[in-house]
């Protein structure tokens, strides 16, 4: 399966790319992309660039840059290990600006029903 992501391939720069995402293997899910955080302040300071050198930003800033970090989605698939999370859940999960991701259960967080996309970002 593929997905679309948002990527910053230098500084000033976005760019949306095509990539494979892995199927989900033993307790891993894999989701759909329903609503993703954008930090304004964040994301655009990376997209800059510009930071001094030593500083954690110096250290966290790398290009090419996956930006996000607050993800909500849907399961559309789980790894035979996978016992807390099902089908067609909503959970939320620390990844970048992505239509498709697989990750551990255990790094997904189930979203109660009836609480929004947006609200659970």
């Amino acid at each position: 399966m593929r997905s679309l992501d948002i990527v910053f391939p230098a500084a000033g720069n976005v760019e949306l790319w095509h990539r494979d995402v892995a199927p989900p293997i033993g307790s891993q899910i894999m989701c759909e992309m329903e609503w993703s955080l954008v930090s304004t302040g964040t994301e655009s300071f990376c997209l800059q660039g510009q930071s001094d050198p030593g500083t954690n930003w110096s250290s966290f800033i790398h290009y090419p840059f996956d930006p996000g970090y607050s993800a909500v989605a849907r399961v559309i698939a789980v790894g035979p290990q996978v016992s807390a999370i099902q089908v067609g859940d909503m959970v939320t999960a620390l990844v970048s600006h992505r239509q498709r991701f697989t990750v551990d259960q255990a790094d997904a967080i189930r979203i109660p029903v009836g609480v929004s996309a947006a609200d659970a970002a």
